[in-house]
């Protein structure tokens, strides 16, 4: 089974872990959440380096992105300071969700490729699987 895991900053109360099934492929998704605690979500990039498929981040962006420019978020960048890959946002999509990370996390898993796909790749996965976009009214 393949292991996506997004760390955040965010309460631990909202921490979830699901399998999800994509065309066959099983898949952990799972959300562990440090109550602000930067030394705990340090240690956990640390601890799961190398040790599942995806690794994303959340709660915090990296950079932040303005006209055409990527500005480091210092300390952000300092939590994942040593760690060989994270998944962070898709600038097409803007994603700076846990869902829109997760996502893509699933999809990077599901691939295969051992490496965060491209634009075109991730649209092609997308398509693959078949996910939509869903409604829901609130207001009437």
């Amino acid at each position: 089974m393949k292991r996506t895991v997004s760390i955040s900053l965010g309460s631990p109360s909202r921490d979830k872990k699901i399998i999800v099934d994509l065309n066959g492929v099983q898949i952990s998704v799972e959300r562990i959440g440090t109550g602000g605690d930067a030394q705990a979500a340090q240690r956990l990039f640390t601890e799961l380096d190398g040790q599942v498929d995806v690794l994303a981040v959340g709660g915090i962006d990296l950079y932040v992105h303005l006209e055409g420019h990527d500005y480091p978020i210092r300390a952000a960048l300092k939590l994942v300071q040593g760690v060989h890959q994270v998944l962070t946002t898709t600038p097409v999509y803007e994603g700076r969700t846990f869902g829109v990370n997760m996502i893509e996390g699933m999809l990077t898993a599901y691939s295969g490729l051992n490496r965060q796909p491209t634009i075109p790749e991730l649209n092609a996965l997308i398509d693959e699987v078949n996910l939509r976009p869903s409604l829901h009214i609130l207001i009437r």
